[in-house]
């Protein structure tokens, strides 16, 4: 994306629309206004991507996109605060507060599966499905997935278990590699 390649680009926009959309209703933003909020943060990503630096673990591409979100929604919610209807003082700090702070690993506060990591996780895996045989995908899903031995799914399949073992190691490198930071 720092070289203004567009299919990187559309990919990003592809994997992170829906966990944007997410946040936006999470702060209670209506469709129209999640649409514009959305358009802000892609604009604001497409301005300052070169200033991404990831400098340890706790700067991540996910949380350096949900601090640009906040702002591009504090600054939405004081743009619109003179128009007919808008929402300020303690109702738009509550609708703020109802967005969930970063967590890398995945998890809301419950320790419960984060839904918008749980949907970019499965539009990472719609995007690389291709990338991989059909055979090689059903012993990532059967072990990865719906949690069975590799012995299992390598009796079942016609393999070996290493080549189970390997097929679900490269999936799972490959689906890393494409979510980023996102555990």
């Amino acid at each position: 994306m720092r070289d203004g390649d567009g299919p990187a680009w559309e990919r990003m926009v592809h994997l992170y629309t829906p966990l944007i959309y997410y946040w936006c209703r999470r702060a209670e933003l209506s469709r129209d206004e999640s649409e514009d909020v959305t358009q802000d943060v892609f604009r604001t990503v497409a301005q300052s991507f070169g200033g991404f630096r990831r400098e340890g673990q706790r700067s991540t591409f996910r949380g350096w996109l949900r601090t640009i979100f906040k702002s591009r929604v504090v600054d939405f919610v004081r743009g619109n605060a003179d128009r007919p209807g808008g929402q300020g003082g303690t109702d738009a700090l509550l609708r703020l507060n109802n967005i969930p702070d970063d967590d890398a690993n995945g998890e809301d506060a419950n320790g419960e599966a984060d839904p918008d990591v749980q949907e970019l996780f499965g539009r990472v895996l719609q995007l690389i499905q291709a990338e991989f045989s059909d055979l090689a995908w059903q012993a990532f899903w059967l072990t990865a997935v719906d949690g069975r031995s590799s012995q299992d799914v390598a009796d079942q399949l016609g393999m070996t278990a290493g080549a189970v073992r390997q097929a679900k190691y490269r999936i799972l490198r490959r689906t890393r590699e494409e979510m980023g930071d996102v555990e």
